[in-house]
């Protein structure tokens, strides 16, 4: 599995979607591919902006890269994506750093 992939989603958003994606992370993994995690104790902070929200970002693709990862699985921690869980993809798309992850992959 040599696929760049970088899941990204509140812990509190709904149940299925966060199990579906860390089931999907373990049978990547099963299937060869190295995953970086940041969930539990080490899940993002929603509610960093700017600068702060970009070295986090930019720590995971750091740490990814040094471990030969190319899955990264992010959750936010609760209650962190306001006003609703959901809307995790506004922090995602405003993160320069994943922008720029996200824009640079190829076929």
């Amino acid at each position: 599995m040599d696929d760049n992939i970088w899941l990204l989603t509140a812990i509190d958003d709904r149940e299925d979607r966060v199990v579906n994606q860390m089931i999907l992370a373990d049978q990547l993994e099963k299937l060869g591919a190295l995953v970086n995690r940041k969930i539990g104790d080490n899940s993002f902070n929603g509610y960093l902006r700017g600068f702060a929200a970009n070295r986090q970002a930019q720590a995971q693709r750091d740490e990814a890269a040094a471990q030969g990862a190319n899955i990264l699985l992010t959750h936010f921690i609760a209650g962190t994506v306001q006003p609703d869980p959901h809307l995790s993809w506004m922090y995602v798309f405003n993160n320069e750093v994943i922008r720029d992850w996200l824009f640079s992959q190829r076929k």
